[in-house]
């Protein structure tokens, strides 16, 4: 189904739109040659973020890879970095501690903590050595390249909780 040239003016219109009642937030490239993020498609909830330099992650590490970005939450909100499909999906990198907060009072670069979850199966010293490009999810070590997606950021409204204490019992929809 095609689209007349009506239809698409307002679809275009209507994300004009969306875009001008965007939060405003102020962003810092703290490394040299990196991107900003940005929605791949006018839909999507998440911005892609990508990696500050290539690295490697072995069998069982953890790393906290840089993004060369700071970013300054508005009061009332949170940055939540989130997994991003490629990587989950083709490799056996996870996004540690998801969804990962970045807080209105966190001033320091954003870094995505990632979990290379191979298990150590080979009996010899030598891992190969895989892009996240690569299908298959096979263990072993997974390089990282420099402007890769690695996850996605995403803005959250946050209520604030008055706890009320109480002597009656507290029904949920548990019990």
């Amino acid at each position: 189904m095609s689209l007349s040239i009506a239809e698409k003016k307002e679809l275009f219109e209507e994300f004009k739109k969306e875009l001008q009642e965007a939060q405003n937030i102020k962003i810092e490239t703290c490394r040299s040659g990196v991107e900003l993020p940005q929605y791949g498609k006018p839909e999507d909830v998440g911005m892609n973020i990508r990696a500050a330099y290539s690295t490697a992650i072995h069998p069982g590490q953890t790393k906290i890879i840089p993004t060369g970005l700071k970013m300054e939450t508005p009061s009332g909100y949170e940055l939540q970095i989130r997994p991003g499909d490629d990587i989950s999906i083709t490799s056996p990198l996870r996004i540690s501690s998801t969804p990962q907060i970045m807080e209105t009072s966190y001033p320091g670069e954003i870094g995505i903590v990632v979990h290379n979850a191979s298990t150590n199966e080979t009996t010899s010293h030598y891992y190969p050595v895989y892009s996240t490009k690569e299908q298959g999810n096979k263990p072993g070590i997974y390089r990282i390249e420099k402007g890769e997606r690695i996850a996605q950021i995403v803005l959250v409204k946050i209520e604030k909780i008055n706890l009320v204490p109480t002597k009656q019992r507290v029904y949920s929809r548990n019990n």
